[in-house]
């Protein structure tokens, strides 16, 4: 349905960026994706909960506004070049289900070998923590999708690790502090994990041109300001076994999209 739960139309925005335009609800995590060249609107307005017992999923997050994580951005990291640089990249941008969905089924920039959803946290974090205990806001960590990528067609490594960096900021709003939709906590912070200082690079030099389109009103989302993380890597923590691949397992469940 293209209305609001009150009759009304949905409030809609438009993102033009890497030559497709994206058409979002207000929070962004409803959109509607068209291709200039071929694809037909694409409606994925759909709601699931994530909790093996299924509670209603507007309750699920710790509700902080302010984020509680501190990031150590003088961990070190692999010094590499661009034919060295890590295949490995960990991401948060909201429920990692939609997160891992999107990645691994959605981006067209290379091809994912390996991945899991988990989380990963400041230095010096809980090690190991549950489900329940990320969702307490206790912890500091975020929702993660870690995965593994390879090039198509010979594609360099740097570039098709910023095409995935690219598509990373098309599928959430990173305007919106530890918030997507009605996700709301420190869980669902937006945050590039960096893996060596090409990534750091990478990831901070697009996060910067995607502010200056945002700034000149190119790219619209919900707030003014990108507040993406990018930061060194920690130690990535799996979730419980039953989160991984979970939307591929049960098809009739969807990420968290909240109808506007």
């Amino acid at each position: 349905s293209h209305l609001s739960r009150r009759g009304e139309p949905r409030r809609r925005q438009t993102l033009n960026f890497l030559g497709r335009t994206f058409i979002f609800s207000r929070f962004q995590r409803t959109y509607l994706l068209r291709s200039f060249q071929k694809s037909p609107d694409i409606d994925t307005s759909s709601s699931g909960s994530k909790s093996k017992s299924s509670p209603p999923h507007n309750k699920m997050g710790n509700g902080h506004a302010a984020p509680a994580q501190e990031w150590d951005m003088n961990i070190a990291m692999p010094s590499n070049t661009a034919a060295t640089m890590s295949s490995k990249v960990t991401v948060g941008a909201g429920c990692y289900w939609g997160t891992e969905k999107y990645i691994k089924k959605d981006w067209k920039g290379g091809k994912i070998i390996r991945g899991a959803v988990g989380f990963m946290g400041p230095e010096g974090s809980v090690k190991n923590p549950s489900y329940e205990a990320v969702c307490t806001g206790a912890t500091g960590h975020v929702e993660v999708y870690d995965c593994d990528y390879d090039v198509i067609d010979d594609a360099p490594k740097d570039v098709t690790y910023e095409s995935l960096i690219k598509h990373f900021f098309m599928f959430h709003d990173p305007t919106t502090l530890n918030r997507q939709g009605n996700d709301a906590g420190t869980q669902y912070a937006s945050v590039i994990f960096c893996h060596d200082n090409v990534q750091l690079e990478i990831a901070t030099r697009v996060k910067e041109e995607l502010q200056a389109l945002v700034d000149a009103g190119k790219v619209k989302y919900s707030g003014p300001t990108v507040s993406t993380a990018v930061v060194p890597a920690t130690t990535f923590y799996p979730a419980e076994a039953y989160h991984q691949a979970y939307l591929e397992n049960n098809p009739g469940v969807h990420p968290y999209l909240i109808p506007i």
